[in-house]
């Protein structure tokens, strides 16, 4: 079964999306929404638990409307949610804040896990800055030490690897760890009907992405089209030397002091 994952903030900022959602399990299509918190009342939450298979809330300072989301959702029984949370130079302190919270706070006793985000220097995060190893390290060895739910996404791959090489489950935790994937098996679709490679990608220079709704054949024009076969092919290459990891062929992601910047 296929899933698709929306991107909304304000659960009300569109009117549609709960109609889009019922056609996704019409199909056969799991849909998964992350969502910021705000106006999440009792009616949007059971729509939620409806249809999704997963939400993850984004938290934000100050956190409170992040907790009381996850607990409404946490007590209506649903087991897939997430807290999303950015690492930056800037959120550093709170992201050792919400694993203590994680371990504390009653509200995410349910929480299924924290997935930090890599920062990426794109539209509000070229105003953060990277973090460094040393903090990075700190933040997962905390969550290692309470024993709190974790996840990364696709971005940190190579730079999670690098912080737990000397650990000994090294080769049980490198098997749990997915590099980008982009294009191999997803990719974005923004508002317009364009097809992106991820949505971090969207206006960069020389990726024009591809219409989607006008296509005559999506595997051919789309999936196998020029734009992507080009992408595709440059992140196949692009490997860290340290982990064999797929890199982000677009963005330079490694955090601030790792000295690992070559490819194979």
């Amino acid at each position: 079964m296929q899933q698709i994952a929306f991107g909304i903030g304000d659960i009300d900022s569109n009117p549609d999306l709960f109609r889009m959602m019922d056609y996704c399990r019409e199909v056969g299509i799991v849909p998964n929404l992350t969502i910021n918190g705000w106006n999440l009342t009792d009616e949007y939450a059971n729509q939620l638990k409806k249809n999704c298979g997963a939400v993850a809330v984004s938290r934000y300072s100050p956190p409170d409307v992040c907790y009381d989301a996850v607990k409404k959702l946490t007590d209506l029984g649903m087991t897939q949610i997430n807290l999303h949370m950015l690492v930056s130079s800037e959120t550093y302190e709170d992201c050792l804040q919400v694993i203590r919270d994680a371990k504390e706070d009653p509200r995410l006793e349910k929480l299924n896990a924290i997935v930090f985000l890599m920062l990426k220097p794109k539209n509000r995060g070229s105003n953060f800055s990277k973090i460094s190893a040393e903090q990075y390290r700190n933040i997962i060895e905390l969550g290692f030490e309470l024993g709190v739910g974790m996840g990364f996404d696709s971005c940190s791959a190579s730079s999670f690897l690098r912080t737990i090489k000397d650990r000994d489950d090294y080769s049980q935790l490198e098997m749990m760890v997915d590099a980008c994937e982009s294009t191999l098996f997803s990719a974005y679709i923004n508002i317009d009907g364009r097809f992106f490679f991820c949505s971090f990608t969207e206006g960069e220079p020389g990726w024009e992405g591809i219409d989607v709704v006008n296509c005559d054949d999506f595997i051919k024009d789309v999936w196998y089209g020029e734009e992507t076969n080009r992408f595709r092919s440059m992140l196949i290459k692009s490997r860290c030397k340290e982990t064999g990891c797929r890199k982000c062929p677009i963005f330079e992601l490694d955090l601030k002091d790792e000295n690992t910047a070559v490819f194979t």
